[in-house]
């Protein structure tokens, strides 16, 4: 009998707690209203004029900013290990400095390797599976 209490299956919910569920509905609608690993199309053609790459080398820091999507269980590791704070500070941190680094390229303030502009849409959408 399940969720009865007495049988196999999840028991009751205890008082003044939620299902599961309700956190990870909660992290996807934080995740789509955050929408910063969806607008790469958008900034992407700026990165593309402003430092002169071609095709190839924007697809390539596009596959940066997908892995940087699909890279959740590292944050979800820490997220059952560390305090909230500090995953908040993480994944702050995370976002500062990889879209900062890809501001600082695109208004040519600071000229950078092109290794570390594929690295940066990484850590920039990797922040929203800590946040």
């Amino acid at each position: 009998m399940a969720g009865g209490g007495g049988g196999p299956g999840p028991g009751p919910v205890k008082a003044g707690s939620r299902p599961p569920w309700v956190g990870l509905a909660a992290a996807v609608w934080v995740q789509v209203a955050a929408g910063s690993a969806y607008v790469f199309p958008l900034y992407s053609h700026a990165i593309k004029e402003a430092l002169g790459y071609n095709q190839k080398a924007l697809t390539m820091l596009g596959v940066g900013n997908d892995v940087g999507e699909n890279v959740g269980l590292l944050p979800g590791v820490l997220a059952n290990n560390l305090p909230p704070w500090l995953i908040l500070v993480i994944g702050s941190a995370c976002a500062f400095f990889g879209f900062g680094t890809l501001w600082l390229a695109v208004t040519k303030t600071v000229a950078m390797p092109y290794w570390v502009l594929d690295i940066s849409p990484f850590q920039g959408v990797m922040k929203l599976d800590m946040i």
